[in-house]
């Protein structure tokens, strides 16, 4: 897989991979007669022109029964509209709330979208008595929608935006942007970058010396699960929201950590957990729909209602699962632990983050 989204990709298949084998396992699709799940991966390159093509491949060569992905938002837009042109079901991964707010018919998505994520984090914002905070995006879709949910936020929770400024994903050089940043002065620095943007901007910072008391993401980059070792540590005390850490205390995801720690050797991160679940909502889906018509399938999805390692499955009429909320979770001695909210916290919030100078590093 290439493209910006490629290092999500690869978490995302090896949980759907392993999801795959335990079901063929079990015995495959009873419903069907004991049908295998297959996957044919095609690679998008988080092109929006791409997806469309191999989208179109998957349906009328492939004969697919369900597109699942995409991981980039306009990519998922397009992919999404040649799932309506030939009536094919979707499972879409990607965060923003337009993917399930253009009145689709085929489009679904298990996890909660990137607004319950900006919600977890004011409420921490809220104990923590931020008031002020530099937003800096990409020109990504992404990146923008998590721009307009941030203002939306401050303005409903009384905090001043002293900086806010967009840049262009894939930057090399954020060091302008930063002495902006440090010139604001901020309590916090709302983000959302992807994963090489994530990296670059600490390790920037760190250059530079700009300290800041808080850095936050929603997703993505600092959530990834290569991050903290990616930046040399210096990703420590980052914070980022999603919706799923591996210590979420339900019988299903207990279930899911081990037999992953098993498999791979470490635990899972959002993007394997995601492609894990996902892969058991298919399942789930075939075998109550009996076919592989996308009319059953169609009617089985809006019917779902199953655990998962996350929660509760549960599409609403737009096609969003709304029963999951949204974690915020810190790097604390190299390990993404809950801090948000409280009744689930691994581990209490470190604010303000030390300096460089105060770290040593």
């Amino acid at each position: 897989m290439t493209g910006k989204g490629a290092y999500a990709a690869k978490t995302l298949l090896e949980g759907a991979q392993m999801a795959i084998d335990e079901i063929n396992a079990a015995g495959g699709i009873k419903s069907l007669g004991g049908a295998k799940l297959r996957l044919i991966i095609a690679d998008s390159k988080s092109d929006p022109k791409t997806a469309g093509i191999v989208t179109e491949e998957l349906i009328t060569r492939e004969k697919v029964a369900i597109i699942w992905g995409e991981y980039i938002t306009g990519p998922t837009l397009v992919m999404q509209d040649v799932c309506e042109k030939y009536g094919v079901p979707n499972l879409a991964i990607a965060g923003s709330p337009i993917i399930t707010e253009r009145n689709l018919t085929w489009s679904f998505r298990t996890h909660p979208h990137l607004v319950y994520w900006h919600e977890a984090a004011f409420d921490l914002f809220k104990k923590l008595g931020i008031k002020t905070v530099a937003i800096v995006t990409d020109d990504s879709a992404y990146g923008q929608a998590n721009r307009k949910v941030y203002k939306m936020m401050c303005e409903k929770c009384g905090i001043k935006i002293v900086l806010d400024e967009t840049y262009e994903s894939g930057a090399v050089d954020l060091s302008p942007l930063i002495r902006k940043i440090e010139a604001a002065h901020p309590d916090a620095l709302l983000s959302a970058p992807y994963l090489s943007d994530a990296i670059l901007l600490i390790r920037q910072m760190h250059e530079l010396n700009v300290n800041i008391p808080l850095i936050i993401g929603m997703a993505t980059g600092f959530c990834d699960c290569t991050f903290w070792n990616k930046t040399g540590g210096l990703g420590e005390y980052v914070m980022g929201a999603f919706a799923y850490d591996d210590s979420i205390p339900t019988p299903e995801n207990q279930k899911f950590v081990e037999a992953f720690k098993k498999r791979y050797g470490h635990v899972p991160d959002m993007h394997n957990e995601w492609g894990y679940t996902d892969m058991y909502v298919i399942k789930d889906v075939l075998e109550r729909a009996g076919s592989i018509k996308p009319d059953a399938i169609l009617k089985a999805l809006k019917e779902t209602d199953m655990r998962a390692p996350i929660g509760r499955i549960k599409f609403g009429p737009d096609g969003q699962n709304h029963e999951i909320k949204g974690v915020v979770c810190q790097w604390l001695n190299g390990s993404f632990e809950v801090i948000w909210p409280e009744e689930i916290a691994t581990a209490k919030p470190v604010y303000p983050m030390p300096t460089w100078k105060e770290r040593g590093a």
